[in-house]
């Protein structure tokens, strides 16, 4: 990537999908009824469709119908509606994301993977139960991470040292690279879905000679006219892709079945198989990290494959399982494993660096907060621990 990130140069604008501007309409419709009482959640609630375009969505009093929200709501509640006008401005506004489209392996990338000042999280944060998975993302030989980030300057990060400064990502979402088998896989995006996404990686990808026969293509992949490329899971599935994974109810010859994890088709026609994904794809046995393709209860991947013009394919019989990371050893001594997913250290460094305020699980060794966990005669268990070796 000639360094550790490659970034676009003009600024990109993302989207939400729907089930994420469903959800921000939801928690601000929530929050007024907390903070303003029944009579101004009412007056969301009947509009809630058009909030984010900030129009009355039905009439409202003497009010007609898609005239700005945001006036009405002043009219209507007077100077009291001050604080809910900004807010609802602040959630216009993130209808839509901008920023600076990167593409990184960057270990301080890696590390502030959910380190950010917009209000999103998972559990790859610093303090968060899969915090030693960024390391094992970080040095394995098939994950990048793509990110959206502010054009502000890099700034101070949560639970990042003060005079450790670094970019504030806005979206984020990590991409997995089977080498042998010539397939990306996405993993969950945070803290929002967008299929543009997905298209603008996608070229990014191109761009950065994945896809070798189309090095001379006059259009990027996304704007090809003869559609040989696409993300496959309930988008675009054209004849030259054949890895397509499927969750949840799946219509199959007009017949709806459930697949409570997630499957793959392989091949084309009556040659396709439908297999689960963790036939092919895995976590190294020593990796801490969370692996959403095949972890998840809900996520379902969308898989590329980058060598559109290859008509052969393996079938399933024929793959090796893909291993998404790497061990994570012990960020102080580098000799052993870390105990647990949520430490950074293993248990020998735990002990001897420990301050004597928290103490360890008797079983696993993660770390337990003051007052938490399970005392049986004088050994701590954390609550996991607890229900599965404990009868009561």
């Amino acid at each position: 990537m000639n360094g550790m990130t490659y970034e676009l140069d003009t600024p990109v604008t993302f989207d939400l999908d729907d089930a994420s501007r469903d959800e921000k309409v939801n928690q601000f419709i929530e929050w007024v009824y907390s903070n303003y009482g029944s009579d101004m959640y009412e007056f969301f609630k009947e509009n809630h469709d058009a909030i984010l375009e900030n129009k009355l969505q039905k009439p409202w009093g003497e009010f007609p119908a898609g005239m700005k929200l945001s006036k009405v709501l002043m009219r209507e509640f007077g100077l009291d509606a001050e604080e809910v006008r900004q807010r609802l401005s602040m959630l216009i506004q993130s209808n839509k994301v901008t920023g600076k489209l990167c593409l990184s392996v960057h270990p301080l990338d890696f590390l502030s993977a959910s380190e950010n000042n917009h209000s999103w999280r998972s559990c790859h944060a610093l303090d968060g139960e899969y915090r030693s998975g960024n390391v094992s993302y970080m040095v394995d030989n098939c994950t990048i991470m793509a990110y959206l980030k502010s054009d502000a300057p890099d700034t101070e990060l949560p639970r990042f040292p003060a005079d450790v400064k670094w970019n504030d990502k806005k979206w984020r979402c990590y991409f997995f690279i089977d080498h042998k088998q010539k397939y990306i896989y996405a993993g969950r995006q945070y803290p929002f879905f967008s299929h543009k996404a997905l298209e603008l990686v996608a070229d990014m990808f191109y761009n950065m000679g994945f896809f070798d026969i189309w090095r001379d293509a006059p259009v990027p992949l996304t704007k090809a006219k003869e559609g040989f490329y696409g993300w496959g899971y309930s988008g675009p599935f054209y004849r030259k892709f054949h890895h397509w994974a499927i969750k949840g109810p799946t219509k199959i010859n007009e017949e709806t079945i459930y697949f409570g994890n997630t499957k793959v088709i392989y091949g084309f026609g009556d040659d396709a198989k439908i297999v689960p994904l963790k036939k092919y794809v895995g976590t190294h046995n020593d990796a801490m990290c969370y692996n959403d393709l095949i972890d998840s209860h809900t996520y379902a991947p969308w898989i590329l494959g980058y060598s559109p013009w290859n008509d052969e394919y393996y079938a399933p019989e024929d793959h090796e399982k893909f291993l998404i990371g790497a061990p994570t050893r012990c960020v102080c001594c580098g000799d052993h494993l870390a105990a647990n997913s949520d430490t950074f250290v293993c248990r020998s460094c735990d002990h001897e660096y420990r301050d004597g305020t928290e103490v360890t699980c008797a079983h696993c060794g993660c770390i337990l907060d003051d007052g938490e966990g399970h005392d049986v005669d004088g050994d701590f268990y954390c609550d996991d621990c607890y229900r599965d070796l404990f009868d009561r």
